[in-house]
């Protein structure tokens, strides 16, 4: 179920990227935004829509991804509440350069790129923040591209399972369990050398659709 408006309006004066404009640019967002349910797998965008809009996740992981000709899958990155997705839309006119999946049931707010220019005019601190997250995506995406080029595929999910565990792991006695279901894709079927806080774990294989254990 939705959220009541009030209970979204409160949520938004939480997300750090929107907490540095004025309460009342706050409301209009959520006025004039969209909300939007997503299933898990279900695309928020494919590879050439059109980038008219910028999301702000409320809920859930939004993953970012490129797709070859023959369904081949390369991971770009995952989104987590309070993160914008499709944000070079704000300078650029082109059409998106990959895709976006719920990589859980996800609630987005579509934002219209004509709304989020005008505050971003109006607010230098909006301004600010938005150039300090394109520079983090870049950097991102060309740490990404290293790993496509120079790693194998064991080295590419175990780096993949350490992010989730890094942002929804739970420690147990034996390790970390990350409660996602994760995909064939990015679930390895072999021991896998994890890092966590309490030590070096191992993932226990594909026994489960609904979560991994490191």
């Amino acid at each position: 179920m939705l959220m009541s408006a009030h209970t979204r309006l409160t949520s938004l004066q939480r997300k750090s990227l929107l907490s540095v404009l004025e309460e009342n640019d706050r409301a209009a967002v959520l006025r004039r935004s969209r909300v939007t349910e997503l299933r898990r797998r279900e695309r928020l965008y494919e590879t050439g829509d059109p980038a008219s809009d910028v999301y702000l996740v409320e809920s859930g992981v939004v993953k970012l991804a490129v797709e070859s000709p023959d369904g081949r899958e390369a991971i770009l990155g995952f989104q987590h509440p309070g993160n914008l997705v499709g944000e070079m839309a704000l300078i650029e006119d082109g059409p998106h350069d990959h895709l976006a999946e719920a990589y859980e049931d996800t609630v987005v707010w579509a934002i219209a790129r004509d709304l989020f220019l005008g505050l971003m005019r109006s607010s230098p601190a909006l301004s600010f923040e938005v150039t300090r997250l394109l520079g983090q995506r870049m950097r991102m995406l060309r740490t990404r591209v290293r790993e496509i080029l120079h790693q194998n595929a064991h080295a590419r999910v175990a780096h993949t399972l350490v992010h989730l565990a890094g942002r929804h792991g739970v420690e147990d006695a034996d390790g970390v369990v990350i409660p996602l279901r994760l995909s064939q894709r990015t679930r390895p079927c072999w021991p896998t050398p994890l890092a966590s806080r309490s030590g070096a774990g191992r993932l226990r294989g594909c026994t489960s659709s609904r979560s991994a254990r490191a």
